[in-house]
């Protein structure tokens, strides 16, 4: 009886190991692809930034709107991101990806 609870035991600490496993992996993953998303979104505020400063497009209230829009998604997503950032144990991942057969 013991062996079975054993087995057992062993069977259920393997399979947790892997899925928390999967899910660092998943995280990990969530937080380089919003840093991307981070990113772009910062170049395209740069963009705008360059527009505004066109006369052309100075009084244009679709620019103001669509400028302030990017600065209120880029202060929501420097709050969001300080909760997903995983950049500091990114080593981590980096080596067991080069050990692991693809």
């Amino acid at each position: 009886m013991i062996y079975v609870i054993l087995v057992l035991s062993i069977i259920f600490n393997a399979f947790s190991i892997w899925y928390v496993r999967n899910l660092l992996k998943d995280l990990h993953f969530f937080s380089s692809e919003f840093s991307t998303l981070d990113y772009n979104l910062n170049v395209f505020k740069k963009h705008l930034e360059e527009l505004k400063k066109l006369t052309t497009f100075s009084d244009d209230p679709v620019i103001k709107g669509l400028y302030e829009h990017v600065d209120d998604l880029t202060e929501y997503m420097e709050s969001f991101q300080e909760l997903y950032n995983t950049e500091e144990s990114g080593e981590y991942f980096d080596e067991e990806e080069e050990d692991s057969p693809q």
